[in-house]
C-alpha cells in the first residue's frame, strides 16, 4: 500500500475529470417534493433517458420521477482545464473541506468543518432518533 496525500489526490482527480470528461451533464430532477441530482455518462459519453417516467430508489423510498428535466451541459471543457482562474474544490466526507486550486496546480484548504453529511446524520440520529435530513 502506498501513502498518498488526500488533498493532492483530490486536486489530481479534479484535473483528470476536467481534462477528459467530454460533455458532462448534470441533471436536477424533481418529483413528489424531493430533489434528485444525477450525473449521466462516462468520459466522452453522454446519454439521455428515453422513458417518460421511471422510478428512483433512495434509501427505502421509491419516487416516481418524470423525464421533464433540465440539462446543464458543459460542452467545452477546454476552457475549464486551461482557465487562468482559480477553482474551488469542495470535498464532503466525514468532514467538509473547501480547497482553492490555482491554475498552476498549487492548492490550499481555505475553509471547512470537521462534521460532514454522514457524521451529522449519525450524531443527530443518536441524539434525537431522526432517520434522515428531511426530518
Amino acid at each position: 500500500m502506498c501513502k498518498h496525500d488526500e488533498m493532492q489526490s483530490l486536486v489530481d482527480g479534479m484535473s483528470f475529470v476536467l481534462s477528459f470528461a467530454k460533455n458532462p451533464s448534470y441533471t436536477l430532477k424533481t418529483g413528489e417534493g424531493k430533489k434528485i441530482i444525477e450525473s449521466y455518462g462516462k468520459f466522452g459519453t453522454f446519454y439521455q433517458e428515453d422513458s417518460q417516467e421511471r422510478q428512483t430508489e433512495i434509501g427505502n423510498e421509491i419516487l416516481n420521477v418524470s423525464n421533464n428535466i433540465e440539462n446543464f451541459d458543459i460542452s467545452d471543457t477546454t476552457s475549464l482545464t486551461n482557465s487562468n482562474k482559480s477553482k474551488l474544490l469542495v470535498s464532503i466526507g466525514s468532514g467538509v473541506s473547501m480547497i482553492k486550486v490555482d491554475p498552476n496546480g498549487s492548492f490550499e484548504r481555505v475553509n471547512g468543518t470537521m462534521i460532514g453529511g454522514g457524521t451529522l446524520v449519525g450524531l443527530t440520529h443518536m441524539i434525537t432518533g431522526i432517520r434522515d435530513f428531511d426530518q
